[in-house]
């Protein structure tokens, strides 16, 4: 053994000393690492002048600090304690990160899982599964962490936009540690402790399924919760187009009954035949005050309303300085006289420099169906957002969360290639007036020139006019693939190039008018739903996930402790303690090797320990079949006890009173005779006193119970029409509805489950299919605690009959011999019982009691019972001089006792059926002996002398009997 141990040293210290410098160059690596991460992260903080950006590097600065001092400790031997400083550092470090600096939770949780346990290799195998532990909890630390810091301390991180460089690196690294620790597992696989096989093994079995049960979770919800909030964005949009053309509707169809004023008409018709000259001053005078009134039903927004005669030329007007003006090319003029019908303009430049108008305008018909001229209406665009806010207001949206702007497309020339086909021009919006008559699309100098000309952009270079929105334009312009999109709908302070809003468009549907109206919300706003539903799930998960690794780690250790006691165990009775016994803890497979491992060790101290050690082994052995007796039958009667059926029933119709809520749940039974359902269990006042009388129904004839278990068809009944008789009921005044449900077991009824309502019309037919599954599981319950029963009863029946053919055996068993026994002698050798020197009276006390002990203490009977009978008594002596008999001996011998009388009795049984067995072997010889011969006369013979040799008789006859017939002529 000594040589053995020596050949196994070397290695060991060899193990030893490559593990520390392994050790020592992990921590030289880690300052290398902490020099790159600082020069890094201080670049960072120049250039983004954070407080966060120059706390990380002070944490990288710290870390680097403690990786020099966990090298010097490696170095002076403690590598151990230099290496947990070196993960307790790094853990640290991450975790002061991950608050400073957005993005980072993941990679921190992923480079934990993975980098404390690749250095937890060089620690000592029994620290390995500290490492781990250190790994997992980290790891949950950090996602967490970053969970609730991004919701409460999102704006003293530092973004993840501002931190790719270090986001980029750190991705690298968890990379290539990832790759390591993977190829680490591989190679050293086997010098781990089989503790940390199988917490590695528990934790890759419950992780993997919890990370991808997370990930299908979260992009479930998000493909349920992101269409419903387009579908919503979508109708708000259209919505608010819909506002806007009913407002172009409302004043088109208002112009075009303002044209059929007598007043308006009968100017026209004077005017168009003679000429202004001919019409009097009376009616111009009523044909102003006309147009006057029509400004003043709106004069917040309406500028003006003119006549124009067919020509286009302005001959009346509310503005005195237009009349006389020629709007002959104007849209408004042109397309009414075209299309005989009110048209509605795009918002345009007046003459006046950067007042932009609306316009409405509608043909003038005369009697004869003639156009004389057209009624133009000049409206302010402020109109617009004046319906635009309106709405928001109505809705209830807050003009902060929401963006909403109504734009026209505007086609242009190309003339370059960066010259846009179209220009989206904001027409109104509910945020910032000053935005309106902005173009959403990058102007170019080719594309602005031609607009101004044409009174459609005001005055202004092309930044000027531009809005600053990245993303709306391209969306605007795939609006009808992609309605819904990112971009950002209006100008921030910052520089943001991101989409920052979600963007839903909706087109006005009115002839002419390139318009539409864009609803946006801010990303972070419309991804909030789901952001906290996928971190609070995120936040389950690693809850679950935690408990699920703390019990795989105890797990483990519940599977190797018994092991690992087992082998030492194992080492000391191979060091000479054959005293040593293993703790025997499972049932299990490790519970036989225990066991195996104890009668072994038992057998081999049985040769140099005493009977009494060896008593007392055996006892503790007893004591735990008598304990795993005890618990077998406290199993048995619990189970026993859910077999009865009134308590079933009581509590199966106070549940469903307390889940469902109603006024009265009963249980009928069909009797024996099948002519009464009996109520058998309530869970209502009056349903007791229905029980108390002993309340009962005619199968087939009262009742809706009655219908049920005649039919076995479930019915409701209600208190109207030919069911109202049912409810006449003292006990039960409130019911106003019924339902009966059957209990049906085997393709036969067995009662009813009796429902009652206080409300009216409280079933349905639904009901019926959702209370039928509870009433069959009643009466399956019924029917097994019925089967249960009768199973009992038999079984009871058949131990009765075989306790008393036991009793029958033992009688004729003791009456073979006078005295059956045995004794032992001071030196050990046992001989039969001799009745004479026995003490018949001691035993005689023994049969009225358990146990007897003599005064002295020294002397105890114990009574051998089979199956409750008396075949014997077992007699123990002391000598002297010994000590009396303690309790603890007393327990012993009465357990030796009852092993006895299980052993006597199965040896009668042996003994029994080999008897039989060689009485059936007999008879089959003598009659296979018998057929062999065909003379009557030698067959008696054979049978006379088998009988005589088998049971040894003095003597054995044979006599044949003549029958009657030949009995009377021998007579005669």
């Amino acid at each position: 053994m000594a040589k053995e141990n020596l050949r196994e040293i070397p290695p060991e210290e060899s193990t030893i000393s490559r593990k520390t410098r392994y050790a020592f160059l992990v921590a030289v690596v880690f300052i290398f690492s902490s020099v790159i991460n600082f020069v890094i992260s201080l670049r960072l903080s120049i250039s983004t002048q954070t407080v966060a950006s120059y706390l990380d590097t002070f944490t990288i600065l710290i870390l680097g600090v403690f990786a020099v001092i966990s090298t010097q400790m490696i170095r002076k031997g403690q590598k151990d304690k230099g290496i947990w400083l070196l993960l307790i550092s790094i853990a640290t470090a991450l975790a002061f990160r991950n608050f400073f600096i957005a993005g980072l939770g993941i990679l921190f949780s992923i480079l934990a899982v993975t980098l404390f346990p690749f250095i937890g290799f060089l620690l000592k195998r029994n620290q390995f599964n500290r490492s781990l532990s250190l790994s997992i909890g980290a790891g949950s630390f950090y996602l967490i962490s970053d969970v609730l810091v991004s919701r409460f301390f999102s704006p003293y991180r530092l973004a993840a936009e501002n931190a790719e460089s270090i986001i980029r690196t750190l991705t690298v690294t968890t990379i290539i540690i990832v790759i390591a620790y993977g190829y680490t597992i591989y190679r050293q696989h086997r010098s781990l402790l089989l503790s940390s096989k199988l917490t590695l093994a528990m934790v890759s079995v419950v992780l993997v399924p919890i990370i991808g049960l997370s990930l299908a979770g979260s992009v479930s919800l998000k493909n349920s919760l992101i269409p419903r909030q387009n579908d919503a964005l979508r109708v708000k949009s259209t919505l608010i187009a819909q506002s806007i053309e009913s407002l172009i509707s409302m004043n088109k169809s208002a112009l075009r009954s303002e044209t059929q004023s007598p007043t308006i008409t009968e100017y026209m018709a004077l005017y168009t035949q003679n000429g202004r000259e001919a019409v009097g001053n009376n009616l111009e005078e009523q044909v102003l005050e006309s147009l006057r009134s029509y400004k003043r039903k709106d004069i917040l927004f309406i500028k003006s309303y003119a006549i124009l005669d067919i020509s286009g030329k302005n001959i009346f007007d509310t503005t005195l300085k237009n009349i006389g003006n020629d709007e002959s090319d104007t849209a408004y003029f042109t397309q009414a006289l075209e299309s005989r019908l009110p048209f509605a303009s795009d918002i345009i430049n007046t003459r006046d420099v950067n007042e932009f108008s609306l316009y409405y305008s509608a043909p003038i018909f005369l009697n004869n169906g003639e156009i004389a001229g057209v009624l133009r209406a000049q409206y302010s665009p402020k109109i617009l957002r004046e319906s635009i806010n309106n709405y928001l207001e109505v809705e209830g949206f807050n003009k902060d969360e929401v963006f909403v702007a109504l734009l026209s497309e505007r086609k242009v020339k190309q003339i370059d290639a960066e010259d846009p086909p179209s220009v989206f021009i904001v027409l109104a919006n509910g945020k910032d007036p000053e935005l309106n008559f902005m173009s959403v699309t990058p102007l170019t100098t080719n594309v602005i020139t031609p607009l101004q000309m044409d009174r459609i952009l005001p005055v202004g270079s092309t930044a000027q006019l531009s809005l600053d929105v990245p993303g709306l334009d391209e969306g605007l312009r795939n609006k009808n693939a992609t309605p819904i999109f990112e971009a950002q709908a209006f100008p921030r302070a910052n520089t943001e190039t991101t989409a920052l809003d979600i963007v839903a468009v909706a087109e006005i549907e009115e002839n002419n008018l390139p318009w539409s109206i864009i609803l946006s919300q801010k990303l972070e706003n419309y991804n909030a739903p789901f952001l906290q539903q996928n971190e609070t799930s995120i936040i389950l998960a690693i809850l679950i996930a935690i408990g699920a690794v703390i019990t795989a780690y105890a797990g483990s250790k519940y599977l190797v402790d018994p092991i690992i006691t087992l082998a030492n165990a194992a080492n000391q009775v191979a060091q000479g303690d054959l005293n040593k016994r293993a703790m025997i803890t499972t049932e299990d497979e490790v519970g036989d090797l225990g066991i195996a491992f104890n009668t072994m060790t038992s057998q081999l101290n049985l040769l140099i320990t005493t009977l009494e050690e060896r008593i007392a082994e055996r006892t503790q052995t007893l004591e735990r079949s008598e304990e795993q007796l005890r618990a077998a039958v406290q199993v048995g009667k619990a189970a026993a006890s859910l077999r009865n059926v009134d308590e079933l029933l009581k509590n199966a119709t106070e549940l469903i009173g307390q889940q469902f809520g109603f006024y009265h749940a009963g249980i009928f039974l069909i009797d024996d005779y099948g002519e009464y359902a009996r109520l058998t269990a309530a869970n209502s006042e009056g349903g007791h006193r229905m029980l108390a009388r002993e309340h009962k129904l005619k199968v087939g004839a009262e009742g809706i119970v009655g219908y049920v278990t005649s039919t076995g068809e479930a019915r409701i009944a209600l208190d109207v029409g030919r069911d109202a008789a049912y409810f006449d009921n003292p006990d039960l005044p409130k019911t106003r509805s019924e339902m009966a449900l059957p209990l049906i077991a085997g393709g036969k009824i067995l009662g009813a489950l009796d429902i009652q309502s206080t409300e009216s019309q409280a079933f349905s037919e639904a009901d019926i299919a959702s209370l039928q599954v509870l009433a069959d599981q009643i009466a399956i319950a019924i029917e097994n605690a019925h089967l249960f029963e009768e199973s009992r009863r038999s079984l009871a029946a058949a131990q009765r009959a075989y306790g008393e053919q036991s009793q029958l055996g033992w009688q004729e068993l003791l009456h073979q011999k006078e005295n059956y026994g045995y004794r032992s002698a001071p030196d050990g050798s046992i001989f039969p019982l001799d009745k004479n020197t026995e003490d018949e009276s001691f035993d005689a006390d023994v049969e009225e009691k358990d146990l007897l002990l003599d005064e002295e203490g020294r002397k105890v009977a114990i009574p051998i019972m089979v199956r409750g009978e008396t075949v014997g008594t077992i007699r123990l002596k002391k000598e002297n001089s010994a000590a009396s008999w303690r309790e603890k001996d007393l327990d012993l011998a009465k357990n030796m006792t009852e092993e006895l009388s299980r052993a006597m009795d199965s040896a009668r049984l042996f003994d029994e059926t080999k008897q039989q067995a060689d009485r059936e072997r007999v008879v089959g010889e003598i009659s296979d002996k018998m057929r062999e011969t065909m003379n009557v006369e030698s067959v008696i013979r054979l049978a006379a002398d088998e009988l005589y040799k088998l049971l040894g008789l003095e003597q054995v006859t044979i006599h044949l009997n003549p029958d009657e017939e030949q009995r009377n002529e021998k007579s005669v």
